[in-house]
C-alpha cells in the first residue's frame, strides 16, 4: 500500500515537471505531435503506478525520453520551415472571398454545416461577408471579415480611449496580495478607506479587489 501511495506521488510530480518543460499551452492549443506525446506519457505514467514488478527508473526513463523529443522537436520547428510544416501541417483557406473552398473542405474533412457553426460562433451567417476563413493548424477556424463589414474601433471613428493597463488583484478571497500593492503604489489602508466608503466596510463581504494602472478599484462582494 506505501510502496503504491510513493509510487502515485514520484510519476504525478513526474508528469507535472514533464507539463512544465512542454510550456504552458491548453490542450485545445497543442499541436499534432505535441498532443501524441501528452497521450502518451499519460500511459506511461500509468504503468509503474500499477505494476510494482516494474522499477520507478523502467518507468521513469520512457517519459524523460518523450520530453526530451517534444522539447527537439520544439525548438527544431521554430528553426525550421519545413520541419514545422512536416509536423504540424498548413493552414487551409475554406472560404476565400466569400466563396467557399471544396477541395480545402475535402482536405481538412470539415462540412458546410460546421464552417457555417463557426461563422455563426464569430457572429456572421452571411458568406458574402466573409474575405476568408481560414482552418489553422490547431483545428480552430479563424473568420476574417472584409473592411467594411468589420466593427469599427474607438481610432476609426476618432473617439480616444485612455488604457487602463493592466488590473492587478490585492484582495483575493479576503486575503491581501502586498506585491501588488506596492506595485500600484497604494496601502491596505487606503483600499479599506475606499471600500468603507462604498458600503464595504467589513473585509468579509468582500471576494476579490482588482486595481487598474489608474487605480480604478473594481470590488466584488460575496
Amino acid at each position: 500500500m506505501l510502496q503504491t501511495f510513493w509510487r502515485t506521488l514520484m510519476m504525478y510530480a513526474l508528469v507535472i515537471v514533464s507539463m512544465r518543460l512542454m510550456g504552458k499551452r491548453q490542450v485545445g492549443q497543442l499541436e499534432p505531435y505535441e498532443l501524441a506525446i501528452m497521450i502518451l506519457i499519460s500511459e506511461l505514467a500509468a504503468l509503474p503506478m500499477q505494476d510494482h514488478n516494474m522499477s520507478l527508473l523502467q518507468g521513469m526513463l520512457p517519459i524523460v525520453t518523450l520530453v526530451a523529443v517534444e522539447m527537439l522537436l520544439s525548438f527544431g520547428a521554430m528553426k525550421r520551415i519545413r520541419l514545422r510544416g512536416l509536423f504540424s501541417g498548413k493552414p487551409a483557406i475554406l472560404i476565400r472571398n466569400g466563396k467557399l473552398q471544396r477541395g480545402e473542405l475535402k482536405k481538412s474533412r470539415i462540412t458546410v454545416d460546421e464552417v457555417m457553426e463557426e461563422l455563426r460562433i464569430k457572429g456572421t451567417t452571411d458568406l458574402s461577408m466573409v474575405q476568408y476563413a481560414v482552418m489553422e493548424t490547431k483545428g480552430q477556424i479563424s473568420v476574417i471579415l472584409y473592411p467594411e463589414h468589420q466593427p469599427a474601433t474607438a481610432g476609426q471613428i476618432g473617439v480616444r480611449e485612455e488604457s487602463k493597463g493592466l488590473p492587478l488583484i490585492v484582495l483575493n478571497d479576503g486575503r491581501w496580495v502586498d506585491k501588488n500593492l506596492q506595485k500600484r503604489g497604494l496601502t491596505r489602508e487606503f483600499v479599506q478607506n475606499e471600500l468603507a466608503r462604498r458600503g464595504a466596510a467589513d473585509l468579509e463581504q468582500v471576494y476579490a479587489v482588482i486595481v487598474d494602472e489608474q487605480n480604478h478599484i473594481y470590488a466584488a462582494g460575496k
